[in-house]
Order: structure tokens, then C-alpha cells, then sequence
């Protein structure tokens, strides 16, 4: 079938980083392509010309764009202009609408469902005309140069696979489809690979097969009230009834894809097979359903969680570390949470090869009965220190009822009308927040790593949450379960600050809820019970705890380091 021009894009590698723009509001392209030149071949002796094919003549590329401002791919392409940079550039064409994909060095790949004609260049000229009573145009002229990729000299084509890309969203409403069928490209390289779904409140089951064989069944997910219309639909095709498993979450796909809601899974690529295919089963009329299938996870990986030396295996010479300070641990008496250890990311470490690595694992801080939590401590990786959550504040405990200084500040609590702030992330690397404030016999959330935590209520109002964690799900998303029998992280996400308490003695107006990445829930019955402690191997802050009860301990630190197998 022939490929409309209609959905024509132009793309580009932002010179010197791997960000890809969309240039946009482009009216033409024209004379893509490289023409060979004739190599003159005529005997001397002939009457009639002769030739035969000569080199490739890399000319100038042109296109018209309706100029604006504001349109951030317009100014790029004139900050290439008056810089005289070499781009890599990509016309996508009108049988998909994904972006283009690029590799660590900048280059262009192909992707599911839509096909590139990839090429390099430097833009010669945009002169601007003005005319009378239309939107302003520009003419950009690009001058090909010999491509980088070995054996694409010009326009290189990249035809479309059949299937969306993986670690993309695709969304789909299931109706009564028995089953819904979507092929995802997730190329030929093997690795651990995530599915995310998120069913409505009526059931579906997803499966993703690849090779032919099933490699990831969930059963049916949604609410179990809908367990006998599911049996009924099932009967109707001849089939036994399946039981429902509750899902996570209690919203709908608009809520895609908040960490909360989405149901997770993880299988093994062991193959070269470049396609999956994702079934969704979705017997019930109504239904709506999302799911994303991430790339393989080439890397192997250590998980460090007991202080004393890391030797990098043999040949070893670089990776990446995640050092995850360790939580804070939540207040008594309406406490606040603790807060999240600091949460330190670096890329491109350089090892010694055979050179232990000296580590510290920091501890969870405790969450001591009547009285304030206490701090987490310290993880280290050679220089790299990523410091442990605040304590969270403590009712009965005048000279600590501010939340204590940390990775991520503790949440706070008060006394009558008395305010008191949360308390303060560190300086430095990585990634810390400030826990939440408290005014009124309401604990404050902990800090998290990749927020702050929320102040408390006054009076008889709700205790405030704890902050979500760093998301690092694009690094660190595989189930370290499967891998190391454990599990490290929330799904990727890591130093989420304690929910503070509050005593109301219902959810969710009482207890806060504690950051996703590890952090616990604070407490809101009205007996002495203890805030809820963090998630393991997260750096999460422990909940607050209501009336004597003492806050939740914090999560140990943990260490994670991953490298490309030679």
C-alpha cells in the first residue's frame, strides 16, 4: 500500500546531546536523496557516448517551514545555522506516528510501525520571505554529508517492523475483543523485560508471547465483584471460570500512569525473536484497558546490601552505581515521617580492575516509642556518600518536634496551634527533599527523594503523606526478585519519605500515606500503635505513629551497580 505524504515529520539529534527534536510546521520537503554522477566511459574511437554509474553526489536537501517563535525545533534549527553544526537528521514518514529512536552514539534506528529516511547534514541557508497576508515562511537548505553508520553513504531507509516500539504507551479499549492482539518490536538483544498494565474495575488478562511460547500469563485483574459476569462470558465461549485477582489500584485508565495504580510483571528474553505479541483477553462489554512492554535489560547487576568491599568482576572497567542513603525513622504520638535516605544515580563510574571498593550499607533509623525517630545512616561507594533520612518529629518530645535534617528532611509534628517546619535535605548530589511542616496534633509527611513530604492538618485534620521516591525505573525497573531471590527498590523507585499520623481512627483522613518508593504509612487509630515501617532495600522513611505508639524503623540503605557483560 502506498505511503501518504500527510503525517511527514523531520527530526534531528540535538548536536552534542541524545535529544531528539520534532522540528515541526513543515509545508514541503524536497530532493531527498543522493544521485550518482556518470563516469565517462567513451572509447576514443566511438561515435556515441558511453557511461556508466560514478560517485554519489550528496546535494542539498530543501523544506519550508511556517516560522515560529515559540516552536522550539525553529530556533534549534537556526542555533545549528549560526553555529555551523553536523546534525543527524530523520524524515519520518506518514505510515506510523512514533518518534524516532537513536542508539548510544546519536544514531538513528528503526522503530515499530513506522518507517525513517535517515540522513546527515549541516544547514546551509534560512532565508525568511515575507508575503502578503499569509503565515510567515522560512526555506532551509541542508547539505548532506557522508553518513557516519558504516555502508550508508546518504539517505539511509529504516523500514517500519511490524508492531509499536517497546517502552512505549499504547492504549486500547477492549470491549468484548477475545482476545485483542498488539505486536511490540523489542529488537534482538536479550535481557529482563517489564510489562505495566493497568486494567478498569472490570477484569481482562494479559499475556505476552514470544517464539511462540508464553512468557507472561496475569490471569484475570480488575475487581473481584465482577466475578460472576466474568464467569457468565467465560461460559458463554465454553470456557471454566477463572478467579479474579484484585488489582492494585481503584481508579480507571486516565490515571495511566500513576505508580499507584499500575500492575507490574517481568520476563526473560533469552531469544533473538524481535517481536512479541501482547494478548489481552477482555470478555466484558465496557471494559478499557493500558499496558506498555519495556526494552531487554542487557546489563548484569550487583545488589550490595552489607557493608565491607565490592570487587568488580574480572575485565570490569566501568558502570553504573545507585547508592540509596538509609531512611529515617517516624515520630510517636501523631509523629511525623521519616524521611528518605539521599538517592545518588551516577553513570560511567570507572572501576580498578581487581580493586576492592570500599562500601557502607547505612541502617534504617528507629522509630523510638514517645519520642522523636531516629536518623538513617550513611551509604558510601568509594567517594560517593549518599546520606540517611531525617528523623521524624515526636509530639512528646519538646526539643524535637521539628522534623530532623537529613538525605530527605523528616515531617514534623506539633502541640496544640504550635508550628513547627519540617525538617531540611542536604546539599550536594543526588536527589533529596524537604519533609512536611506540622501545626495542629497532625504529623507531616517525610521528604522523598524525588519530592517533598506534605505538611499535617490542623486539628482534627488528615496527617500529611510522605514524598514519592526517585523514579529509576528506566535503570533499575527489573524484578530484582527474579534475579536475586529479594526485593530491592518499589519497582524502580527508591527513598520515599514516611506518611506522618494523625488520630481520627479511619483512612485516609486519618494516617498519611507513605511515598511510592518504600516509604511507610503513618498511623491513625486511636491506641498506641506504631507507624508502619519502610519497604526493604528502598531508603524509605518509617510512618509516624499515633497516640504512644512509636513510629515505623526505616528502610536500610542499599547499593546497586550494573555493567554490560564483555
Amino acid at each position: 500500500m502506498a505511503i501518504k505524504t500527510k503525517g511527514t515529520q523531520l527530526y534531528f539529534v540535538r548536536p552534542g546531546t541524545l535529544d531528539v527534536v520534532n522540528v515541526g510546521c513543515i509545508t514541503a520537503i524536497e530532493n531527498v536523496g543522493a544521485p550518482i554522477q556518470p563516469r565517462d566511459v567513451t572509447p576514443v574511437e566511438s561515435e556515441w557516448e558511453s557511461s556508466e554509474p560514478g560517485i554519489f553526489s550528496l546535494g542539498q536537501i530543501d523544506l519550508e517551514i511556517r516560522f515560529d517563535p515559540s516552536t522550539s525545533g525553529h530556533i534549534d534549527v537556526l542555533d545549528m545555522y549560526e553555529g555551523r553544526q553536523t546534525a543527524n537528521f530523520a524524515i519520518g514518514l506518514g505510515d506510523g506516528a512514533s518518534p524516532p529512536q537513536i542508539d548510544d552514539d546519536g544514531e538513528f534506528v528503526g522503530v515499530g510501525g513506522r518507517s525513517f529516511l535517515a540522513f546527515r547534514g549541516w544547514i546551509m541557508d534560512v532565508p525568511f520571505s515575507f508575503p502578503l497576508n499569509e503565515n510567515l515562511p522560512a526555506a532551509v537548505s541542508i547539505m548532506q554529508v557522508p553518513s557516519l553508520v558504516p555502508g550508508v553513504l546518504g539517505v539511509g531507509l529504516l523500514p517500519a517492523e511490524a508492531g509499536i516500539p517497546c517502552a512505549s504507551d499504547s492504549e486500547y479499549d477492549g470491549g468484548e475483543a477475545f482476545p485483542s492482539e498488539v505486536s511490540v518490536v523489542l529488537g534482538s538483544g536479550v535481557g529482563w523485560v517489564a510489562i505495566e498494565y493497568l486494567p478498569a474495575s472490570r477484569p481482562d488478562k494479559f499475556e505476552v508471547w514470544l517464539g511462540g511460547q508464553l512468557v507472561f500469563d496475569s490471569g484475570y485483574v480488575g475487581d473481584v465483584t465482577w466475578q460472576n459476569d466474568l464467569n457468565a462470558a467465560l461460559a458463554n465461549r465454553g470456557l471454566p471460570p477463572e478467579v479474579i485477582r484484585q488489582r492494585v489500584g481503584t481508579g480507571s485508565t486516565s490515571d495511566w500512569p500513576d505508580p499507584f495504580e499500575v500492575e507490574r510483571g517481568y520476563f526473560y528474553k533469552g531469544t533473538a525473536d524481535s517481536v512479541a505479541t501482547v494478548r489481552v483477553y477482555a470478555p466484558l462489554p465496557g471494559t478499557a484497558w493500558v499496558f506498555r512492554l519495556g526494552c531487554p535489560d542487557p546489563h548484569e547487576y550487583a545488589v550490595i546490601t552489607e557493608s565491607g568491599a565490592w570487587t568488580p568482576p574480572e575485565g570490569v572497567t566501568r558502570g553504573d552505581v545507585l547508592v540509596v542513603g538509609a531512611g529515617g525513622g517516624g515520630g510517636a504520638r501523631q509523629g511525623g515521617g521519616g524521611g528518605g535516605g539521599r538517592v545518588i544515580f551516577e553513570q560511567g563510574v570507572t572501576f580498578e580492575p581487581g580493586e576492592p571498593i570500599p562500601v557502607t550499607v547505612g541502617a534504617g533509623g528507629i522509630g523510638v516509642v514517645d519520642s522523636r525517630g531516629e536518623k538513617g545512616g550513611d551509604t558510601t561507594f568509594g567517594d560517593i556518600v549518599a546520606e540517611g533520612g531525617g528523623y521524624g518529629g515526636g509530639r512528646s518530645d519538646p526539643l524535637h518536634r521539628a522534623g530532623g535534617d537529613g538525605g530527605s528532611g523528616g515531617g514534623a509534628t506539633s502541640e496544640s496551634s504550635q508550628f513547627a517546619p519540617g525538617g531540611a535535605a542536604s546539599v550536594g548530589p543526588g536527589d533529596g527533599h524537604d519533609g512536611g511542616s506540622a501545626a495542629s496534633n497532625s504529623g507531616g509527611g517525610g521528604g522523598g527523594a524525588g519530592q517533598p513530604g506534605q505538611p499535617g492538618g490542623r486539628l482534627s485534620g488528615p496527617a500529611g503523606g510522605g514524598g514519592n521516591g526517585a523514579d529509576l525505573s528506566a535503570y533499575f525497573g527489573i524484578d530484582f526478585n527474579a534475579v536475586f531471590g529479594f526485593t530491592v527498590g518499589e519497582h524502580g523507585w527508591f527513598g520515599a519519605g514516611g506518611g506522618g499520623s494523625a488520630v481520627t481512627g479511619q483512612w485516609p483522613s486519618g494516617m498519611g500515606r507513605g511515598g511510592f518508593g518504600g516509604g511507610g504509612d503513618g498511623d491513625g487509630e486511636t491506641t498506641a500503635t506504631p507507624g508502619k515501617p519502610a519497604k526493604p532495600r528502598t531508603g524509605g522513611g518509617g510512618g509516624g505513629g499515633a497516640r504512644d505508639g512509636g513510629g515505623g524503623t526505616g528502610s536500610d540503605g542499599v547499593i546497586v551497580v550494573r555493567w554490560l557483560p564483555l
